[in-house]
């Protein structure tokens, strides 16, 4: 009974990472190397829990092998749930900016736990340093187990650590909570691993991974709904969803402020150097506002076109002045490393959200009749 539970939830937990693995297929361009490297993880993680299924019907005496055939194959499954944490810990790097990948002396001393775990694992069908089988093809553990969890699983809490140590270091606030938000990934298969490992024969770890890469996918998914896919920055629906909340917690402490950003002369950008150009220019402003506000409590969207948004929680009207500067200056920065045949400049329109507004559409129709009024003087000042 305790034998078919653990292979129905292995099986569970297969079908799950499978279904998921043909979803990031179709819903998901599965050519960039993040999107490889999770693949890579939800395979491996596959491939364990398969071996684990067979292990376990061995161990059921539902298939009869040879004591030698069932050592390898744990040897075969201890390595795996190694690779499988290495994967984890190649996506977690890949993700916090590192480029791993394309280090190879960083990759090779990274790799070398993994190396050694094989090592000891087939080393153990002899010496039964991590590991032994009786004479019914049952597995227990050896003398000097615990150098499995700590070579194999380390990569894992190694990737939440790392991820933890730089969203402290990071100043900017975006980056900042997606830096946690991945250490997070990490708990689910670190408790259950722990779990498993002090109580062997539960199959806690399967579900924790299965349940941490379905948070992945998901998280995935959000991003694709919530995120602009040409700037990645918010999208207007994101926006009002953002206002409703911080309109709804505005007080005399913590003002509120909504700055309308629009391109100049965008039209002529796209008719003189292409679509293409313009597309970059837009992209350019994006990274621009990232920059000037990463450090400030700012929230980003790229409402339409070649319009952009801004909520901004300040002390008072000179913080939102001074934010509208620190675009202004780190654009033209930009224009300067571009060295694109035409300079980017902002029309920017600033509202103030007060008690009297009972709709966004209200702090945004304010915000955008101040752009409409930058806009103008600018063009009438251009010709």
């Amino acid at each position: 009974m305790i034998t078919q539970l653990y292979i129905e939830i292995n099986v569970i937990c297969i079908f799950t990472l499978a279904l998921i693995l043909y979803k990031l297929h179709k819903a998901v361009n599965t050519r960039s190397i993040d999107k490889r490297l999770f693949a890579l993880v939800l395979v491996c993680a596959i491939l364990l829990y398969a071996i684990d299924i067979y292990m376990a019907l061995i161990e059921g005496h539902a298939l009869q092998v040879s004591k030698q055939y069932s050592a390898f194959l744990s040897a075969f499954y201890l390595t795996q749930a190694g690779v499988t944490s290495y994967a984890w810990f190649l996506l977690t790097e890949h993700r916090l900016g590192m480029r791993i990948l394309q280090n190879r002396r960083r990759l090779f001393f990274y790799t070398l736990p993994l190396v050694a775990l094989g090592i000891l694992s087939l080393l153990s069908m002899r010496t039964q340093w991590l590991f032994y089988i009786d004479e019914s093809c049952v597995y227990h553990r050896g003398r000097f187990y615990f150098i499995q969890p700590v070579l194999g699983y380390g990569y894992v809490l190694l990737a939440a650590a790392r991820a933890l140590y730089y969203a402290m270091r990071e100043k900017n606030y975006i980056r900042k909570r997606g830096y946690y938000t991945l250490a997070s990934f990490a708990i689910l298969p670190i408790i259950c691993g722990v779990i498993q490992t002090a109580f062997y024969g539960l199959p806690t770890l399967c579900a924790g991974i299965t349940l941490s890469l379905l948070m992945v996918f998901i998280t995935y998914l959000e991003r694709q709904i919530s995120l602009d896919p040409l700037t990645h920055l918010n999208n207007r629906n994101q926006l009002e969803k953002h206002l409703a909340t911080k309109m709804s917690a505005v007080d005399d402490r913590h003002k509120l402020y909504v700055l309308m950003l629009d391109i100049d002369f965008f039209k002529r950008i796209n008719d003189e150097y292409g679509h293409l150009e313009g597309d970059a220019a837009l992209v350019r402003v994006a990274s621009a506002l990232k920059s000037a506000c990463g450090t400030r409590n700012c929230f980003i969207a790229r409402y339409g076109g070649d319009e952009f948004a801004i909520v901004y929680s300040c002390e008072d009207e000179a913080d939102a002045a001074h934010l509208q500067q620190a675009i202004a200056e780190t654009l033209r920065a930009a224009n300067t490393s571009a060295q694109a045949p035409y300079a980017l400049t902002l029309s920017i329109g600033c509202a103030q959200c007060t008690e009297a507004m009972d709709a966004i559409q209200e702090l945004i129709a304010a915000a955008d009749a101040k752009l409409y009024a930058a806009k103008k003087a600018r063009h009438k000042y251009a010709r």
